[in-house]
């Protein structure tokens, strides 16, 4: 990713072949005021947990028409961040992350509680967890659609 400035709130990553968000993508760049991401039409198949860690303030996010099947809980143990936010980050997820998209601890969605709208329209997924949006308490918009 270029360096872009710390301040950004929208990121458009639509259409680059993205196949993998990793644990604290944005965090590591220091993205902490972002609103809004869009990265539909990649080739996202794989979103570990955390991969939107403290962004706290995200309200917007597509992930349309990718090939997301589920939501895997890896995470970084934050080694590589280098800073008071690395040794937090790998503090606060050294419990094991076994649920999968289950808005449980661990989930990607556990940073995101000012989400308003969710797009996850032509993906693979197959299965969701009972309470997989519950962190979301802010979500108005869903969108699910093959």
């Amino acid at each position: 990713m270029p360096t872009l400035n710390r301040d950004i709130q929208q990121l458009n990553l639509a259409s680059n072949n993205i196949t993998t968000l990793h644990g604290a993508e944005f965090f590591k760049k220091k993205f902490r005021n972002l609103q809004k991401i869009y990265l539909s039409s990649n080739k996202l198949s794989q979103i570990d947990s955390g991969a939107f860690y403290k962004l706290t303030g995200l309200i917007e996010l597509d992930l349309s028409e990718n090939l997301v099947v589920r939501f895997e809980e890896s995470f970084d143990d934050g080694a590589e961040l280098g800073d008071q936010d690395g040794a937090e980050l790998a503090a606060s997820e050294s419990e094991s992350l076994r649920t999968r998209f289950s808005g449980k601890r661990g989930s990607f969605l556990q940073d995101l509680g000012q989400l308003r709208l969710l797009n996850l329209a032509s993906n693979k997924l197959k299965k969701l967890e009972k309470f997989a949006f519950s962190p979301l308490t802010q979500l108005r918009q869903l969108y699910l659609s093959r």
